[in-house]
């Protein structure tokens, strides 16, 4: 298995209290996190860096959200969409899940 600190997740979120949370929690789990703060900064992220997993958190609307979704998956990245706010031990736990093997 691969050391967490090698294994690069971008987060992108409009709940800024949300983000820094979840930031913490993986950057404490060893993981390398960046965090996009809006649509145009998320793609600079994608096209610059190569990531593991994209974490898009429910507060992006709807539509925004499918066209980041689109745009990673085009580029092989997989994608944990949020849909409502989850748990931190049940984010931690679906990371984990899509990022090992």
């Amino acid at each position: 298995m691969r050391a967490r600190s090698s294994i690069r997740i971008l987060m992108y979120g409009l709940d800024a209290d949300l983000q820094v949370t979840r930031e913490m929690l993986l950057r404490h789990a060893g993981y390398a996190v960046d965090i996009a703060e809006d649509q145009p900064c998320y793609r600079k992220y994608l096209n610059k860096h190569k990531y593991r997993l994209v974490l898009l958190c429910h507060s992006v609307p709807q539509e925004e959200r499918d066209d980041c979704e689109k745009f990673a998956r085009s580029r092989k990245i997989t994608v944990l969409a949020l849909y409502i706010a989850i748990a931190p031990q049940d984010l931690m736990r679906q990371v984990e899940e899509l990022t090992t093997g």
